[in-house]
């Protein structure tokens, strides 16, 4: 598996992408890979099969879905494939994050969603109908020249309309959120606070609470959506936040706490059985891999 450098310049990259089958040995198109930013993916044309964390899902023209740097992925195949991708690190780039966490949708795909992917299956994922998909390829190719030309204010140029972006996908999950089962977007909700605070001891109870159901009923439903209970679910997400630390260099036990584990061995090994090597030895490959990038 490889680590690919960071994303340039404002931390806000375009990049439109036809996988070329003569170079496949060393694209890493073909080659599970992780790395710091985010990457959103929209599939202009052509289908494809997405390796995931182990997991392999097939996307055709209209699908857009986030993939999060500390999962590793890439394609297995494709036909006549057109995309294009954005590569962001959200921390870098000044965004109403505290308003946008309001939207039900945002919350879905930019936290849920990938997660969801990586664990169980792209049941969730989100699917643009012909017009909106145009509308869409006409904002990317328009945040591609703004990037490309870097003239004066571009930056201020790039963000709004990356968040106008952000807006769209995320109108568009909360309309098909709309049209699920009610207990979705509960169980969504909860999803969406275990992302953002995994390193809390949380309980049972809480986590029913917020899904304003009882723990039986959560267990079941919860089972049902990822294919996990929560705790085991928590622990992923703990493990993957855990690699994205050890790739910036932060230290086993520091990273062990960081990530809500209080005994550094038991965390070792929990690390060793997701990620196939322990946490030191992925530290060493990161850093390996990354001074071959110089």
């Amino acid at each position: 598996m490889g680590f690919l450098p960071p994303a340039p310049e404002l931390q806000l990259y375009l990049s439109p992408a036809k996988p070329s089958a003569s170079s496949r040995a060393d694209n890493w198109t073909f080659i599970p890979h992780i790395h710091e930013f985010m990457e959103l993916v929209l599939i202009l044309s052509g289908t494809a099969t997405q390796w995931i964390n182990g997991r392999t899902y097939p996307v055709f023209r209209g699908d857009i879905f986030l993939l999060r740097g500390d999962i590793a992925h890439c394609f297995t195949e494709y036909h006549n494939l057109r995309l294009m991708n954005v590569l962001f690190v959200p921390e870098e780039l000044p965004l109403p994050y505290e308003l946008l966490e309001r939207l039900p949708g945002y919350r879905m795909f930019f936290h849920a969603e990938p997660s969801l992917r990586a664990e169980r299956s792209n049941d969730y994922g989100l699917h643009l109908n012909e017009e909106t998909l145009e509308t869409m390829e006409e904002l990317l190719f328009k945040l591609e020249k703004i990037l490309k030309e870097k003239k004066v204010g571009y930056e201020v140029r790039a963000l709004t309309l990356f968040q106008e972006i952000i807006l769209m996908i995320s109108d568009n999950y909360g309309n098909m959120m709309g049209q699920s089962p009610r207990s979705i977007p509960h169980i969504v909700e909860v999803i969406s606070r275990m992302e953002q605070d995994f390193s809390k001891p949380w309980s049972l109870k809480e986590l029913s609470g917020l899904a304003c159901t009882s723990p039986r009923n959560f267990l079941r439903l919860f089972n049902r959506m990822t294919g996990s209970s929560p705790f085991d679910y928590l622990q992923h997400l703990r493990l993957n936040h855990a690699a994205k630390l050890l790739q910036k260099g932060v230290g086993v036990a520091e990273v062990s706490e960081r990530c809500g584990f209080s005994n550094a061995n038991y965390f070792s090994k929990r690390f060793r059985k997701i990620h196939g090597v322990s946490p030191r030895d992925f530290q060493k490959a990161v850093y390996e891999t990354q001074t071959d990038f110089h």
